[in-house]
């Protein structure tokens, strides 16, 4: 048996541990410290190591974490809220209502509104101008855009959210991050991911600032260090071009089989020299003609942004920076194509 002095020196220890920890969890979020290293390869780009939005999850790798209110952490100041299913907007119109047709759009940050307030969002516009169009509310318009998402993680997330929304009509818009590099050379669909209790675990310990600190100088420390690079050669992408035609389909076919009607948009992109077409503009658009194709082949709607696109800078605010996200023009004229299609669908 412990004789009480050692119990005390014991119990003297834990007390000034956790007073050092407490201390140091101070220090570091009232100081913002934050020593997190930018990585661009899948499951390590640390924009998904963002825990204030971001929490991982089995099935999809990462979703957004429900019921944000807002925050300005990594993107841009504005209001970047989450409803209860973890969709950017709130709770206010989730409940299902049979008078209403609605819309669920699905893909990665250019749904998402990247950049743009929520009411800048092509979903928010989309809405606005059907329902001016018919003079009532009879559209909702559901945001499932996640940033990062590739067809891999649309396809499950369709299968999850489908049942819970109960759309009409579904939007898909993926390609970006299909073609980004794969961590590690895994590609989506080889990733394999630890159970959910411990990435809950995770989830939980990632509010502290001090688990954050530790683990990105480890990460930092023993990670593997690649620069990206648009090597079309040698670099394994997260979505090979087949598999990407492969998803697109499953996702016409699994809307289908649930008495949903999709419609494809092609992903714009941004010129970053005029005049030139480099190798990620030129490699961009073979995904992009594969949405064309299987659009033509399996007869479904195409808004083919990236073609509305062309010769349009004024829908970006600096392509030089940012060649992927538009701005709240270029969101406008997705919305304003949509609605054409879907009223004349109707």
């Amino acid at each position: 048996m412990l004789s009480r002095q050692t119990n005390r020196y014991v119990l003297f220890s834990i007390i000034t541990l956790v007073a050092i920890l407490l201390i140091a969890e101070s220090v570091l979020r009232v100081g913002g410290i934050s020593p997190r290293v930018d990585n661009p390869f899948f499951m390590l780009i640390r924009v998904f190591e963002y825990p204030d939005y971001f929490q991982k999850d089995q099935s999809l790798f990462w979703r957004l974490r429900p019921n944000i209110k807002e925050g300005t952490e990594f993107l841009v100041p504005g209001s970047y809220r989450t409803n209860s299913l973890g969709l950017r907007g709130d709770d206010a119109s989730l409940s299902v209502d049979n008078s209403r047709t609605r819309i669920a759009c699905f893909g990665n940050s250019c749904t998402f509104g990247w950049r743009l307030q929520e009411e800048e969002t092509y979903e928010q516009q989309l809405e606005r101008k059907l329902n001016a169009q018919v003079g009532a509310t009879g559209f909702k318009v559901f945001n499932c855009g996640v940033p990062g998402y590739s067809t891999f993680q649309g396809l499950r997330m369709l299968r999850e959210f489908l049942p819970i929304l109960k759309p009409q009509i579904v939007t898909v818009c993926y390609g970006w991050n299909d073609h980004w590099a794969a961590g590690f050379d895994i590609e989506d669909k080889d990733q394999r991911t630890a159970p959910q209790w411990v990435l809950n675990a995770q989830n939980l310990l990632s509010k502290s600032y001090l688990y954050r600190s530790v683990k990105y100088l480890l990460l930092a420390k023993y990670e593997k260090t690649k620069q990206y690079q648009f090597d079309r050669k040698s670099v394994r992408y997260r979505v090979s071009l087949d598999d990407f035609a492969v998803n697109l389909s499953d996702i016409i076919a699994f809307c289908r089989s649930n008495g949903v009607e999709p419609v494809l948009l092609t992903t714009p992109v941004g010129d970053a020299d005029p005049g030139v077409i480099n190798a990620m503009e030129s490699y961009h658009e073979r995904y992009n003609q594969t949405v064309r194709r299987i659009a033509g082949e399996l007869i479904v709607p195409l808004v083919d942004a990236a073609t509305l696109f062309l010769d349009h800078p004024e829908y970006y605010d600096n392509p030089k920076a940012d060649f992927i996200h538009y701005n709240a023009k270029g969101a406008e004229r997705i919305a304003s194509a949509l609605a054409e299609t879907i009223e004349s669908r109707r």
